[in-house]
């Protein structure tokens, strides 16, 4: 049976980066920045796609690591990912419209979080926060933290996330299967236009 115990009391909640100006750069760098559209359930695995950060290395003050979770707290959509990436390449921030989640307690893995924030259960205790401005909804970090989160022991919360990366291994299968089929079939469809007649 699980308990309920407040946010605040299991995990450090920051902010990003705050920056003067915009917050991308096309100059290359050495710091990538994760944006609110980077942030889909799920683990951040590369830094590939990311844009550059439009800082320096000496004025970084806000450094994404592996296992911090990001939630965006502005837009429409409040999905969570974790960072998941050991030792990146380069460094990583992410501006302040997004929270970076930081467990501080043994008693909570931060896959559970992931599972939990993204399941239905915690997607409206996300939207029963967010307050709706006069261009978009928000969270903000003291309502954030003041939530109360369902915590089971930490061998359920194991069971949880077994069962959550065999579904996400699972679905990345179907998605692979899935788009190699739709190949397939415009492939055949583009030689019956070639040859003139049928399958």
């Amino acid at each position: 049976m699980s308990s309920k115990v407040l946010l605040a009391d299991i995990v450090t909640i920051g902010l990003g980066q705050t920056f003067r100006s915009k917050a991308e750069t096309s100059a290359p760098s050495n710091i990538k920045l994760i944006q609110i559209r980077d942030v889909q359930k799920g683990v951040i695995i590369t830094t590939d796609h990311l844009a550059y950060a439009n800082t320096s290395q000496d004025k970084l003050k806000v450094q994404v690591q592996m296992g911090d979770l990001l939630l965006p707290l502005r837009g429409s959509r409040y999905e969570m990912a974790l960072f998941g990436i050991e030792n990146p390449d380069t460094l990583v921030t992410a501006p302040n419209q997004i929270a970076i989640i930081r467990t501080t307690s043994s008693k909570v893995r931060p896959e559970y979080l992931l599972w939990y924030f993204n399941s239905p259960i915690g997607q409206h205790a996300l939207n029963s926060i967010s307050s709706s401005g006069s261009t978009m909804s928000s969270i903000n970090r003291t309502s954030l933290s003041k939530l109360l989160v369902d915590l089971p022991s930490i061998e359920q919360q194991e069971d949880i996330i077994t069962i959550q990366q065999n579904w996400y291994k699972r679905q990345h299968a179907l998605e692979q299967l899935l788009s190699k089929g739709e190949e397939l079939a415009e492939r055949l469809c583009l030689d019956v236009i070639d040859q003139g007649g049928e399958v």
